[in-house]
């Protein structure tokens, strides 16, 4: 299965997210971000996620993402 990696600067995308949500850019759109270990700057995407109801979660295994993105779990 082909990977797709994204390199972006995070705090400047938060803007663009809540945009796009608040204007219903994402319909369904989910991100599933795949992390090594729970740091505080993960921790931070996480808090800001769930402030803002963002369509975004960290998870730290391949099939726990799919299964989110799939399932909407």
């Amino acid at each position: 299965m082909p990977e797709l990696v994204v390199a972006y600067d995070k705090s400047s995308m938060l803007d663009i997210f809540i945009c796009m949500r608040d204007d219903d850019w994402l319909g369904d759109l989910r991100v599933a971000r795949l992390i090594i270990e729970q740091g505080n700057f993960n921790q931070l995407i996480v808090n800001i996620c769930q402030k803002y109801n963002l369509p975004i979660r960290n998870l730290t295994l391949r099939n726990q993402a799919v299964s989110w993105l799939v399932h909407k779990l």
